[in-house]
Formats: structure tokens, sequence, C-alpha cells
């Protein structure tokens, strides 16, 4: 800084009376932990650690008559640590790591038969890599595999994408695109998407797939694919069954509200 104020002065003569440009300096305050969180409202706040936190605690230790041992105990941070880290990111874990405590919990045999089956439907669409080009040979391909297992009840459950979600910031952390690029589906010649895989990472894409999906396979020319299975699939807040009945697909379609009534009123019932 010296030289350049030196090296300036001789250029320019003029330069020593000017003033000199304030130097941005970085400092633990200027430093201090940035977290920006969402309220309510719909905006963002953010949280900043700050340089004199010990002087307040302090002060509200005497005013209030706490042990200010007991207020050590904790994280000083802006967020607990048991929920994130200090950059934001949330703290998580391996859900197959729950799912091995309660199996252990357990001793079982496999079964000889399987009546019932439950698939969940986005992880199953990320074992269809290889479908057809259109949407609509593409549906009929899903169903198919669907169809394939043994058990002779069959659910499909798919997610409902909702936003703002708990899983947002894992979504983004995976894709390296716009999630909510606009997409629709006009019909059954329509070209499918190359990158089918990715083409599930838009929330929008998944918005219009499974109602596609659920609409194509009230085909009657399906209803082979069926035969004796009777087969769930959820959308939204509703439940579709599909069966086939002399060459004909079967649809029933049941609100999740219906569904929660009906348990109610069983609860209710005496024994």
């Amino acid at each position: 800084m010296r030289d350049e104020f030196i090296h300036n002065c001789s250029n320019d003569p003029e330069s020593f009376e000017r003033p000199i440009p304030r130097q941005k300096l970085h400092t633990f305050a200027s430093e201090g932990v940035r977290i920006k969180k969402t309220r309510t409202d719909g905006k963002v706040q953010e949280l900043r650690m700050e340089r004199d936190l010990f002087g307040h605690i302090l002060a509200i230790a005497l005013e209030e008559k706490v042990d200010i041992r007991n207020v050590l105990e904790y994280p000083l941070t802006p967020v607990p640590l048991c929920f994130s880290h200090l950059d934001g990111q949330m703290n998580k874990t391996n859900k197959a790591k729950l799912f091995k405590i309660l199996e252990d919990r357990l001793k079982h045999q496999p079964p000889t038969t399987i009546d019932v089956v439950i698939i969940d439907g986005s992880f199953f669409l990320h074992l269809c890599p290889d479908l057809p080009s259109s949407f609509g040979k593409s549906s009929r391909h899903i169903l198919q595999r669907i169809c394939a297992f043994r058990a002779k009840t069959i659910h499909l459950i798919f997610d409902r994408v909702t936003s703002p979600s708990i899983k947002d910031m894992e979504r983004d952390k995976r894709t390296d695109s716009d999630r909510d690029v606009p997409f629709k589906i006009a019909g059954d010649n329509q070209l499918r998407p190359t990158d089918f895989i990715k083409a599930l990472r838009n929330n929008n894409f998944k918005r219009e797939l499974v109602p596609f999906l659920v609409k194509s396979w009230t085909d009657d020319s399906l209803a082979c694919f069926l035969g004796e299975k009777l087969l769930y699939v959820t959308e939204g807040l509703s439940c579709f069954s599909f069966r086939a009945l002399n060459g004909q697909v079967i649809v029933k379609e049941k609100k999740a509200c219906e569904v929660f009534m009906k348990r109610q009123i069983l609860e209710l019932l005496p024994i």
C-alpha cells in the first residue's frame, strides 16, 4: 500500500492531495459466521454470530440470576449444532442405519409366499433408464415391469412434491440445474427426455409424469398386463385402484380424506 501511494504521487503530483480510498479490512467481527434461514412469512433472515455475545450472556445471567456454567453447557451458535453445521447444512445420517437397528430387533424368516408388494415409485422410476422413446410406450413398459412382481396386490407409492420442503437442500446438492424448469406432457406420442434420470430431478416433470401414468393405465388394452392383479397407485391426495375384468381396466379413485374418515369411524366403533 505504501509503495503504491509513492508510485501514484510520482506519476501524478496532484494525487497527494486526493483522499485515500478506504481499505476494507477483514477482521474477526466482519468474518463472523452468517447463516440464512427462511421465516414463516417467506422472507430470508440472516443470523450472525456477534463478537460481544459473551457480554450479552453475562449481562443476562447477572440480571436474571442464571448460573453462567449452565449456559456454557450449550453451543453458542446461531443454530444448534445438533440440527445443522455452522454453514447451514443440515445434519443427517443414512436412513439404512435406522432400518438396521430395527431389523436387528426382529427375528423373522423369509416369507414362503408374497401376497403384497409395496414399491417406492420414485425409486422404481430410477431403475428404468432403458425406456422407449415416447411417453406412451414408456408408460406401457413401466406397467409391464410393475406387474411382473409375483404378488397379487401391488402398491405403487409416489411422494408428493411440495416446496418448501426439508428435502430441498439435499435435492439442490444432487443436481446442477434448476429443479423447477417448466415441463408439460401433451400426449402418448411426445418424446421423453433423453436423460430420463436427470429429468426426474425436475419437480415439474414429476408432477406431470405421475398423473400421466395414472391416466394412460386406464387404457383397456393394458388389461392383459394386469391379469388377476390388483394395483394401487397414489397420485397427490388420491389413490387409484386398477383391476382387469372381462378385458377392461376397472379404475376406482379414493381421496386421502375419505380414507382418513373411514379409519376414524372404524376406530370409534365398539369391538
